[in-house]
């Protein structure tokens, strides 16, 4: 799902942040928002040649002048694609998951919902990155989507895990998007 732009204003007003990355790009939604917003520079990943095709041609005139850039691969794979922000100010919109019945036999993913993975590569970095993951209510299993994504590595518990042993001391708090009650995790 798109991310809240107030939260992400908010966000981004609150600790001065330079860049957005997100993890599953889709149709470039959240992409577009953090670019209105004013962030400097935008990473994606994203699984699905369909979409980076797609995000490469909306986003033409952004990734000419340096300020995008879509990477096709499995977010799982986070950390081989983050060496050159482990001291800036980033946004991690972490949204990568198996949706819809979408045609993955090409790019199997690591995991249905590689969240954990993801926020593992964090570790890293030597700001604190500000973290937020979506769909917390189908990860709960009680969502607006599949019930859960049938991947045992995920749970809110392992995501808060995951992000408690980052070198970093984090608050965690909900926030509702789309209608559905606190469904995005805010790690600030």
């Amino acid at each position: 799902m798109a991310i809240n732009k107030s939260l992400l204003k908010e966000l981004k007003d609150k600790h001065s942040l330079e860049v957005f990355f997100e993890t599953g790009f889709y149709h470039g939604y959240s992409a577009s928002t953090a670019l209105e917003l004013g962030f400097n520079k935008l990473y994606s990943v994203e699984l699905l040649r369909k979409f980076v095709d797609y995000g490469n041609e909306k986003f033409k005139k952004e990734i000419a002048e340096g300020r995008v850039n879509i990477i096709f691969d499995d977010s799982s794979n986070l950390k081989d694609h983050i060496s050159s922000l482990l001291d800036k100010k980033v946004l991690f919109w972490l949204d990568a998951h198996l949706d819809n019945g979408l045609d993955t036999a090409v790019n199997k993913p690591t995991s249905e919902c590689p969240v954990v993975q993801e926020i593992s590569a964090l570790s890293r970095f030597k700001t604190k990155p500000i973290i937020l993951v979506d769909d917390i209510s189908i990860i709960r299993g009680k969502g607006h989507g599949p019930k859960g994504w049938g991947d045992e590595q995920v749970s809110v518990d392992k995501i808060i895990e995951a992000i408690n042993k980052l070198p970093f001391d984090y608050t965690i708090s909900y926030f509702d998007n789309a209608g559905v009650s606190n469904d995005i995790l805010v790690a600030e």
